[in-house]
């Protein structure tokens, strides 16, 4: 039994009119276009974040060094900064695989993410290991691998990965 012990609050909740489709139904590039428009609001958010972040921790910490008159100047930018950062990250955009409509990136499944082959080997020790690319495959907090296909059912995402 395994505990996660992250969390993170997702927009974008999957479409419950469209659950009726089938992985046929789709044809794979429409698939792989709407998977892309997806990791890209993911990215950009995620870029935002990390600019938000880089720009806030530098002026709490100049903060710290300027004269008293000038510090609430730039100690509170830096702080919004940093809670703008915070609150980005916590709300990033989920990444729902388009013809399940499970998440793409809570964690391995069936199917490895990276090639799509079912010989995943599961271990408490050594991790998650495909058989089939020799891949070691990282926990759904800290992720080690670009998201191909979804480990739900198979299907490939994206050419290059997300």
């Amino acid at each position: 039994m395994s505990f996660q012990t992250s969390f993170n609050f997702r927009s974008g909740a999957p479409d419950i009119g469209v659950l009726a489709e089938t992985i046929t139904d789709r044809p794979e590039s429409e698939v792989e276009a709407q998977f892309r428009a997806a990791a890209d609001r993911q990215h950009r958010r995620l870029a935002q974040c990390a600019l938000c972040g880089v720009a806030g921790i530098p002026l709490v910490g100049v903060s710290l060094l300027v004269p008293d008159a000038l510090m609430k100047w730039v100690a509170v930018p830096g702080s919004v900064l940093i809670g703008l950062s915070l609150l980005l990250f916590f709300t990033l955009p989920a990444l729902h695989c388009p013809s399940c409509r499970l998440l793409a990136d809570g964690g391995v499944d069936r199917h490895c993410p990276s090639c799509g082959g079912e010989q995943l080997q599961k271990s408490a020790v050594r991790g998650t290991r495909c058989g089939n690319c020799g891949r070691t495959l990282g926990s759904t907090k800290y992720r080690n691998y670009t998201i191909r296909f979804c480990t739900h059912c198979g299907i490939r995402l994206s050419a290059a990965g997300a």
